[in-house]
């Protein structure tokens, strides 16, 4: 039987069956694509949107980072500082915290980490007047910042070393970082700043093994060679491709849910903000240029749980619909499918979730993907026998011995 995947508007996977009306087969839906989406109305909201879904009533303890491109890498950084301390990252404006930001700290936050020396004095009084502790971070640039947010994170045995002229990076890896209590430092093409150096040294006795994040163009073997202790490089061709690399090294199998960012330079920010989100359920970080290239694609489709949820981070402006709205079923999934002429036909196949799905659209298309048929009644899946189904499905038109087969999982149940 042959085998093969599609790419359609509305989904991730599309298998090349043989169709025949004799032999008994069934084909397997085996990957639940409740979605979700976390968004506000920019990037300030966004981030409030993410705190609120791990930190509902609100958190004893928050990271304040500036919200501008100009000086998000001072808050590259910040992610495994989050997690230690349990906070979100929250984002604020030069002067001033937004009124929705405010009250959501109001709430409950004892202690704000300011993480930019771009972020003024002004904040830090408005936080003050609220009884909260500010301490501030920022440096005199980001490497220094940096340190500064490496020193507050206790039992390190390892640290990440990216670049600090391509944003990206450092956010591929933030999610895994902050799961891992492991800090983040920023380093030059052929040389580590003095103040990051210093650091090294003194830790050096406790770094076994560590990573360095991008290819010899931005990193070179020089800078690997001054980190302590063992130190592996992961890096691709582009952004995106290092991304994927990463999702390789340190998420194999098994994606219980993967958070999906815009990885273009203005909008990386979301990514910053969901990290300790991630961190909390170890999921990955996926970066896409709105939509997944075939290779991300290729990797969340054979990896995510069979309950796995995919999560959009931003509106769909940001990041398409087309994302959290797909099945991830793998091809290998599917077997030979089975016409039988029940009401002109059904089409029977295995739904071994079932309680996860109550809906699906099958779809048969010739091989010049012209459309036979559709199912009749999508809310309808009779019971054969065990996780046996089958749904209505006329054929209109005359019936060809190879076609392509689509399914479309229509309710997204979150679990």
């Amino acid at each position: 039987m042959q085998k093969k995947n599609k790419i359609f508007s509305l989904v991730l996977a599309i298998v090349l069956l043989l169709v025949i009306v004799f032999p008994a087969a069934v084909f397997g839906l085996e990957k639940d694509d409740s979605g979700d989406r976390i968004y506000g109305t920019d990037r300030y909201e966004t981030a409030l949107q993410v705190a609120k879904a791990r930190w509902p009533n609100g958190s004893e303890t928050v990271v304040l980072a500036p919200g501008s491109e100009a000086n998000l890498a001072d808050a590259l950084t910040a992610a495994p500082l989050a997690q230690s301390k349990n906070a979100p990252i929250l984002l604020t404006e030069k002067n001033a915290i937004s009124a929705t930001v405010k009250a959501y700290i109001a709430l409950k936050t004892k202690t704000v980490y300011v993480v930019s020396g771009a972020i003024s004095s002004s904040v830090s009084s408005e936080l003050e007047a609220m009884n909260i502790q500010v301490i501030k971070l920022g440096g005199n640039d980001r490497y220094a910042t940096a340190t500064n947010i490496a020193k507050e994170i206790t039992n390190v045995n390892g640290i990440f070393v990216t670049t600090a002229q391509s944003n990206a990076d450092a956010l591929s890896i933030a999610s895994v970082a902050a799961a891992k209590g492991m800090p983040i430092l920023l380093a030059r093409t052929n040389n580590i700043p003095d103040v990051e150096l210093t650091y090294l040294d003194e830790n050096k006795d406790n770094l076994t093994h560590s990573y360095v994040i991008g290819g010899t163009t931005v990193i070179s073997d020089t800078v690997k060679g001054l980190i302590p202790g063992e130190a592996t490089r992961i890096f691709g061709a582009d952004r995106y491709a290092t991304n994927l690399e990463v999702l390789k090294a340190f998420f194999t199998t098994n994606y219980d849910k993967v958070y999906v960012a815009n990885g273009n330079d203005n909008h990386l920010v979301d990514a910053l903000v969901a990290s300790t989100l991630a961190a909390s359920t170890n999921s990955p970080i996926v970066m896409v240029n709105k939509d997944f290239n075939t290779a991300i694609q290729t990797q969340v489709i054979n990896n995510l749980s069979p309950s796995g949820k995919v999560v959009a981070l931003g509106g769909e402006s940001v990041v398409s619909s087309s994302v959290n709205t797909s099945n991830y079923v793998k091809a290998e999934d599917f077997g030979v499918m089975q016409l039988s002429e029940v009401n002109g036909y059904t089409v029977g196949f295995a739904l071994p979730n079932k309680d996860m799905v109550s809906a699906v659209e099958v779809s048969l298309y010739k091989r010049d993907k012209t459309l036979l048929a559709k199912n009749v009644s999508t809310n309808k899946l009779f019971s054969l026998s065990g996780p046996q189904f089958s749904t209505p499905f006329n054929i209109n038109g005359k019936l060809s011995r190879g076609c392509l087969l689509e399914i479309r999982r229509l309710d997204r149940k979150h679990l």
